[in-house]
């Protein structure tokens, strides 16, 4: 069990490396091209956007739950509305016009909560469209360095990366002798975000921001997914070979001190 948990760890920090470099490599094109402002304004803008939004929710709940807005409660739900965004005013959500008479039905809230949440579905999506069309770049770069370390690097370096190197891991063929480039680039495919992010920018280019918001959470789930199943197949196959292995006709072995 150990030794599935340490291929893990192997590939989470060959994934970290893979990231840094991705990140640093994009943070320079983004200053080159004079961008890196306005990325990080709109990067700012999105989570804080999502922050106080899940924050507005919860004043709200919690301003009901004696089923009536006092008040000052009523104040404080108008403040934290106009310091959430600038796009929508207050008489957007309903809370206005439904508190003029001094109390909120519960068919009213319920329908105050509606709005909050469609005018959520309709600012969210626009910023993180934003913010991804900014960062396209560096979803490239991540896809070729993901080829370039875990199958180019890998190949030279005899089936070992960075990670399988500090864990003693080694790739070879199924029949102990070196995997070959073409086994790597099959265990690379199916282990790490090369496909998903070839999709997500296919999505990018191809759908609108509604769409794109929810299928890109759809295929960054993938590749969870993928690794859990691997997971499972390292502790309980007899063999411990993970999905990628099987696609692939490889294994892992550990490399004796």
């Amino acid at each position: 069990m150990s030794n599935a948990f340490k291929r893990l760890g192997a590939y989470f920090l060959d994934m970290i490396i893979i990231y840094f470099i991705a990140a640093f490599i994009s943070s320079i094109v983004l200053v080159i091209s004079g961008k890196d402002n306005q990325f990080l304004t709109k990067f700012d803008q999105y989570n804080t956007f999502e922050i106080e939004t899940n924050e507005f929710k919860n004043l709200l709940n919690d301003s009901y739950s004696d089923n009536k807005i006092t008040e000052d409660e009523y104040n404080k739900l108008v403040k934290e509305y106009i310091d959430l965004t600038s796009d929508y005013k207050v008489s957007d959500i309903g809370l206005e016009e439904y508190y003029k008479d001094f109390k909120i039905t519960k068919k009213e809230f319920n329908q105050i909560s509606a709005n909050v949440e469609n005018n959520y579905n309709d600012i969210s999506p626009k910023l993180f469209y934003a913010i991804s069309k900014m960062n396209v770049f560096n979803t490239i770069c991540s896809i070729v360095l993901s080829l370039l370390y875990f199958v180019v690097f890998a190949y030279l370096m005899k089936g070992q990366t960075i990670g399988k190197k500090i864990f003693k891991f080694r790739v070879v063929s199924n029949d102990d002798s070196r995997a070959s480039i073409n086994q790597l680039l099959l265990r690379t495919l199916v282990i790490t975000d090369v496909i998903w992010g070839l999709l997500r920018i296919y999505c990018l280019m191809t759908m609108n921001e509604y769409g794109y918001q929810n299928v890109v959470f759809f295929l960054n789930s993938m590749i969870y997914y993928i690794l859990f199943i691997s997971l499972l197949f390292m502790l309980y196959r007899k063999d411990r070979r993970a999905l990628q292995d099987l696609f692939a006709n490889t294994k892992v072995i550990e490399e004796k001190k």
